[in-house]
């Protein structure tokens, strides 16, 4: 349970690799990951904890290596049932939001502002998209009109882990401002897949997907589709026959800048809707000893 070691097959038929002996160590403390980096116990750190990039970056001897990330993190609301079936209501939530101040509280500042549900590492991303801007008052009045003049609790429900649960905190403190009480239910990933995917039973909650090839349509058709509603895809609980309509459409178009367009109308109908929030997408950072050669950073 400490490390797992290799020795490189020397009869590869494009012949034996560079490094004959490669060994992966198990750190369950990222401190202590980090501390063995620095003191040349280990050559290479696979996304060290984002409080300590600005140390690394200044240390003698180590580099790091950087990508945007094709994974974003987003709020999501269930737009069928609860007090987020009320379309208003999501939007107040949208103009509420700060993704600077997530992005700096979260990430210590290593992150991108995401407006869309597409990763700006895929294909199709549509990079001059102006989301909805941050507006208290506007968001104030929205909860008003939802049916709430004297403000609404909700539960918000995210994993342990901090690229979730830092969010949420921060998430909890704009919310209020705008008169949304957010009761934290901070759960464990298995509990917390089973209530989102399987149960539909939350009303918003903090969560990620990753673009596994880089495409907009990855993030897009599965999550918003009517066709696949409910489960571990559409788990928003969106049924909207427009939407549809364009999803359908950016998959046959085959001119670049016309499915571009495509894919535009859809982000602008998720935001429209509101059928969920991007927030940011992190980057992925490699720290390794910088005398070793061909070190990269992936996406994925």
């Amino acid at each position: 349970g400490e490390s797992l070691s290799f020795v490189r097959f020397d009869d590869y038929f494009k012949g034996p690799a560079p490094i004959k002996d490669l060994k992966l160590k198990i750190y369950t403390d990222q401190n202590t990951a980090v501390y063995a980096l620095e003191n040349h116990e280990i050559d290479v750190l696979d996304n060290p904890p984002a409080s300590e990039l600005a140390n690394l970056r200044s240390k003698d001897g180590i580099k790091l290596y950087g990508t945007s990330s094709s994974m974003f993190v987003f709020v999501a609301f269930n737009n069928e049932k609860g007090p987020f079936a009320n379309q208003k209501l999501r939007q107040a939530v949208s103009c509420a939001v700060n993704r600077d101040d997530i992005i700096l509280g979260a990430l210590e500042g290593n992150g991108v502002p995401v407006q869309v549900p597409v990763a700006p590492t895929a294909a199709g991303y549509p990079r001059d998209f102006a989301g909805q801007p941050l507006d208290v008052e506007k968001g104030k009045a929205l909860v008003a009109e939802a049916g709430y003049p004297n403000g609404v609790t909700v539960t918000l429900k995210c994993t342990e882990s901090p690229l979730y649960s830092k969010p949420a905190q921060i998430l909890q403190d704009e919310l209020r401002q705008i008169g949304i009480t957010v009761e934290l239910d901070v759960m464990e990933k298995g509990a917390f897949l089973e209530d989102i995917y399987n149960e539909g039973d939350f009303e918003i909650c903090v969560w990620a997907i990753i673009s596994m090839f880089p495409d907009a349509d990855y993030t897009l058709y599965s999550r918003f589709h009517s066709a696949l509603y409910g489960g571990s895809n559409n788990f928003f609980r969106c049924k909207i026959p427009e939407l549809d309509a364009l999803l359908d459409q950016s998959r046959v178009e085959s001119d670049p800048e016309k499915r571009l367009a495509v894919i535009e109308e859809i982000c602008e109908l998720v935001e429209e809707n509101a059928v969920m929030i991007p927030l940011f997408c992190g980057l992925n950072t490699v720290a390794a000893d910088e005398a070793l050669q061909g070190v990269v950073s992936n996406s994925t």
